[in-house]
């Protein structure tokens, strides 16, 4: 049992961790002007398309590493459930964000990533393909389970 709660809880921690790491990286790289729409909060769609194939990736890596520490089927269904709360939370907490407005010259990332508003469908899909991905990564006999 225990060799199951430390599952659901490493996984989760470094799902959340690696990626909202990766997420960002775009935007430290190549900075807000590239990330974002010209004068507009919304993200140009390739960096949607590489936010989409993050979150799957992660939600994968989280339940194989769940499966890997906790050996436990429950346990990854419960990383799943956990997954798509916090998702279902990050939905309705930018369902009632109020619009950004337009995006003046300067803003930092840090400060555009605060004020954006996630469009619904992405913060409704996002939920969605994290618990597939966990439960696909989290298959018995999958990724390097012998």
């Amino acid at each position: 049992m225990m060799r199951a709660i430390l599952g659901v809880v490493v996984a989760l921690a470094v799902m959340s961790v690696l990626v909202f790491a990766v997420s960002i990286a775009p935007w430290l790289l190549f900075g807000v002007d590239k990330v974002l729409e010209p004068g507009r909060f919304d993200t140009v769609f390739t960096y949607d398309v590489y936010a989409v194939v993050v979150a799957v990736g992660g939600a994968v890596l989280g339940g194989w590493l769940c499966m890997k520490i906790g050996r436990s089927r429950v346990a990854v269904v419960v990383l799943a459930v956990l997954s798509f709360a916090g998702g279902m939370t990050n939905a309705y907490a930018h369902h009632v964000k109020p619009a950004p407005g337009p995006r003046t010259p300067g803003v930092t990332v840090m400060d555009a990533v605060a004020a954006r508003k996630e469009p619904a469908w992405f913060t409704l899909l996002i939920p969605c393909l994290g618990v597939v991905g966990v439960l696909i990564g989290g298959r018995e006999r999958g990724f390097g389970h012998e």
